[in-house]
């Protein structure tokens, strides 16, 4: 809708509104009507018109940003009234149909059509080609069955320890960031390959993060 949303170092989550070019403090009705303050850790906003609010203490808020500017739009979700099933949110996806994944501490829940029968807590999210995989930081990877709405787990190397970031780099592989390097994984084929990253420049295998730019470099 062409606004920006920020987050100020007070923990405040504003919406500038881009037509009239003022702050909008959008749990400030919110908080007014509970006597209650609530301190914001992320604001999330996904393609499809949604931003998700987390907070401290197991709250969460659901801003739909067609309604938001007319003083509607906001719905919690928390463990306090079931809608959620951990405190501690991981990661929030909007998948290729439309539907949310809030990664939590105690399982995923899914805002939308589809369901999961697993309380698994992962911590990260990736999809392409209909595919969506999950893995946690402590070296579990799984891919979600939509038939059976549950995740199977993939078997991975021994030295694959712990999972910090996860990327579909094209139609057949997984790039797995792990405390020891790279690790590409072949879905097809189920097999792994270990890519070591070490030399003049580079002193630790240690990777927290990956990003594919436009040209399929990472």
């Amino acid at each position: 809708y062409g606004d920006i949303w920020c987050l100020t170092y007070l923990k405040r989550a504003y919406l500038f509104d881009s037509n009239t070019e003022k702050f909008i403090d959008v749990l400030g009705p919110l908080e007014a009507e509970r006597e209650q303050t609530f301190v914001v850790q992320r604001i999330i906003s996904l393609p499809k018109g949604v931003a998700w609010i987390v907070c401290d203490q197991g709250y969460n808020f659901r801003i739909d940003e067609s309604l938001i500017k007319k003083n509607k739009g906001i719905t919690m979700f928390s463990t306090f009234n079931n809608t959620v099933k951990g405190e501690n949110v991981y990661n929030i996806h909007q998948d290729a149909d439309g539907d949310e994944w809030i990664l939590t501490n105690k399982g995923a829940t899914i805002v939308g059509n589809k369901t999961i029968n697993s309380d698994f807590p992962f911590h990260t999210i990736t999809e392409r080609n209909d595919e969506i995989w999950l893995s946690r930081n402590n070296g579990k990877l799984a891919k979600f069955d939509k038939s059976t709405v549950t995740p199977q787990f993939i078997e991975v190397p021994s030295y694959i320890e712990r999972i910090n970031a996860l990327e579909i780099i094209d139609n057949r592989t997984l790039a797995l960031g792990t405390d020891e390097s790279l690790v590409l994984f072949d879905t097809q084929s189920n097999t792994f390959k270990h890519i070591h990253i070490l030399g003049p420049t580079q002193k630790d295998q240690h990777i927290t993060h990956i990003f594919k730019d436009r040209t399929g470099e990472l």
